[in-house]
């Protein structure tokens, strides 16, 4: 089965299972197993952060039943809780892996712009309170398109073999999502590890002022994690949809 998913990571600690905490995986694991009356494993096509959300996490797993295709989503649902729900699920071919097989993501960072901050809102996106030059930071994320090593916006610690990644699209525009937020949306095959949040800070840095566009191109070249600023906080940050 492929299976995608959206969620509130508010409440989660993460996707991945952790042993005594509150995980995308075992919620969801643990409906899947109500509805097919068998214990049921899922792997995820990534493994979002505490906080971070999701609009097309997929997942992949093998589950047997007499349940048909077209009621999986819905039997799930009236089990699963309010911040997990099922979108579609639908039979692959043998072999497939939601991670493995995944050509690229997407993800989208929110910035509320609005000048009062909203209760409803603070959850879903970083506020800043204050107008951003919007057009700098979508020219300054253009210098993110293409195959580049991304060191400088690889967190510390991280122990992956290379920081090359290709970026297939980037850009900031009015958010979706809200009123009065601008979002950063960015296609990659891969990212590392904070990648995307480090690149938020950097662009919002590009929007208040503080960094010109013309250096991030620099920036970039200078792999040096030094360079960029702060981890942005994870409730901005949705996985918007996974690539096959």
């Amino acid at each position: 089965m492929k299976i995608t998913l959206q969620y509130d990571g508010g409440a989660f600690c993460g996707f991945q299972q952790q042993r005594g905490l509150r995980t995308v995986q075992q919620v969801l694991e643990e409906g899947l197993g109500q509805v097919f009356g068998h214990d049921v494993r899922v792997t995820g096509a990534g493994r979002t952060d505490a906080g971070v959300h999701a609009l097309g996490q997929v997942v992949s797993t093998t589950c047997r039943g007499s349940i048909p295709t077209a009621r999986i989503v819905q039997a799930a649902n009236s089990v699963l809780p309010d911040d997990l729900a099922l979108s579609s699920a639908e039979e692959v071919a043998p072999g497939f892996h939601a991670r493995r097989d995944a050509v690229g993501k997407t993800y989208r960072y929110v910035f509320d712009t609005s000048p009062a901050r909203s209760p409803f809102r603070q959850r879903y996106s970083l506020y800043v309170g204050r107008d951003l030059d919007c057009g700098a930071m979508d020219e300054a994320s253009k210098r993110f398109e293409g195959r580049h090593d991304f060191s400088a916006f690889r967190a510390t610690g991280s122990s992956v073999k290379t920081s090359v990644r290709t970026v297939t699209a980037a850009r900031v525009q009015e958010a979706p999502c809200f009123r009065g937020c601008i979002a950063f949306e960015i296609t990659a095959d891969g990212f590392l590890y904070n990648m995307v949040r480090i690149m938020a800070g950097l662009l919002l840095d590009v929007g208040t002022g503080r960094v010109d566009v013309e250096e991030v191109r620099a920036i970039i070249e200078s792999r040096e994690r030094s360079r960029v600023g702060a981890t942005l906080p994870a409730a901005g940050l949705w996985l918007v949809c996974v690539q096959y």
